[in-house]
């Protein structure tokens, strides 16, 4: 299943980052799964696929990976759940190199957290912020409110493909209904006089 995710999310970062360069480091040891390298800044990405909420034991193994790694920042992505005692898209520093980190949940529902999240760890190191406690708590509100946002513009994306369906389904009636009636039409001023006027005479209950 973990497997499964990282293939995922290698296709998802490809997709959302065309001009990134994206490395799979699973197998190298405290690098997390993927890394994102963009403008020089490298973002450690560390990916989890479980029913339940990633536990605490992984999130200070990622914290220690964060340290010790030669990354600017990093990522951990939780794809279908929470992530114990992080809010979604809770933001903190860590170490003595003070590096920030994100923490997003149900990423898979949502992809666009992590477009979100690369764009404010890249841009907090490339104008080099003083993450000190007033800006980190002005990020987050920010972050929610682009949240907010994004959620608005799926929920609208999500009504106007029902009503473009929908649209479609008309358009099809009504060239079907206009097809029938033209035959219809057809067909009676074709009919011969002396059938019309049978018809015209034929009861409608006894024929």
């Amino acid at each position: 299943k973990g497997k499964e995710g990282e293939v995922r999310l290698l296709d998802i970062l490809n997709d959302l980052f065309p001009n990134a360069e994206i490395k799979d480091t699973h197998k190298t040891k405290a690098n997390g799964d993927f890394r994102i390298v963009i403008h020089g800044i490298q973002i450690l990405v560390e990916n989890k696929n479980f029913k339940i909420n990633v536990p605490k034991r992984d999130i200070e193994k990622f914290k220690r990976d964060i340290e010790i790694s030669d990354c600017d920042c990093g990522i951990m992505c939780s794809e279908n759940s929470g992530i114990a005692n992080k809010s979604d898209f809770d933001i903190e520093i860590i170490g003595d190199t003070e590096k920030p980190v994100f923490f997003l949940t149900n990423t898979n529902t949502n992809i666009d957290k992590i477009k979100i999240a690369v764009s404010i760890l890249v841009n907090i190191l490339e104008n080099k912020l003083d993450l000190h406690t007033n800006t980190l708590l002005d990020i987050k509100e920010q972050v929610k409110e682009c949240d907010t946002m994004l959620s608005l513009y799926n929920s609208n994306k999500k009504h106007m493909e029902i009503l473009n369906n929908n649209n479609e389904t008309l358009v099809v009636s009504s060239r079907r209904i206009k097809f029938r009636l033209e035959k219809i039409i057809t067909e009676l001023t074709n009919q011969p006089e002396e059938n019309t006027k049978k018809t015209k005479e034929r009861c409608e209950y006894c024929s």
